[in-house]
């Protein structure tokens, strides 16, 4: 299994200051993805792989984001202006494509070339979190299995997970869905090489504390096995 967890940490650049937001904001959702990393590290303890995680604030840069679109450097996060990012020149949007977004992608590249090279079987599992409301709309759902092409994957995993924890809500492609021209691991690494994949997001509120990611982590490491045998992965 590789896992990747491309909004783990909400870091800032020292030359970057606090890109014009409080401690508050940036300890926020739009900041980073609230608990994913502690559910991805409870992960790759149970799984043979490797986790790899971006430890910058996606709004300094957002690894999930293709090349190009609008908030690959967000001006704006979930209603909250972001004034550092306001009116960036082309070199600077491109000074954060080298030295954080591109080491980050050929992190990756180099691990699935390494993997292939060495006939490694893998199985992609993206981890990522959500706030439980988001501009005054609740997001009933505990969990989301995101796809794009192939649902594969996430199909098989959503019936283990409602084996394993029945009281679970989880949204098939909520509260986002994954597409070509706005995610990038998913069509980049596990679409373009044919390779089973699925993008887990967890409503926040059930992750912020030690208990509930050692919770959902086993929930997700008991439900991802079964998956696994069921598909012979």
């Amino acid at each position: 299994m590789l896992l990747v967890c491309e909004h783990a940490g909400n870091a800032i650049p020292s030359q970057l200051g606090t890109l014009g937001l409080s401690p508050a904001e940036l300890q926020s959702h739009i900041g980073w993805d609230i608990g994913a990393l502690a559910v991805a590290r409870e992960l790759a303890h149970n799984f043979p792989g490797e986790l790899i995680y971006q430890k910058y604030s996606r709004l300094v840069v957002d690894c999930n984001r293709p090349l190009g679109v609008p908030d690959f450097v967000p001006e704006v996060s979930a209603g909250i202006s972001v004034p550092d990012n306001v009116g960036l020149s082309d070199a600077q949007r491109a000074q954060r494509m080298r030295e954080i977004w591109q080491p980050f992608s050929a992190v990756i590249e180099k691990t699935f070339d390494d993997r292939e090279q060495r006939s490694v079987p893998t199985v992609l599992v993206c981890i990522h979190s959500f706030t439980p409301t988001l501009n005054g709309v609740d997001r009933p759902w505990h969990m989301g299995l995101l796809f794009n092409h192939d649902d594969e994957l996430a199909t098989v995993l959503a019936h283990h997970l409602r084996v394993e924890a029945p009281d679970t809500v989880i949204g098939m492609n909520e509260p986002y869905v994954v597409a070509d021209d706005e995610d990038h691991t998913i069509p980049r690494f596990g679409e373009a090489r044919g390779i089973p994949h699925v993008l887990i997001e967890i409503r926040n509120d059930l992750i912020r504390n030690a208990a509930g990611q050692s919770h959902w982590g086993q929930v997700l490491t008991r439900s991802l096995q079964r998956c696994l045998e069921e598909l012979r992965l």
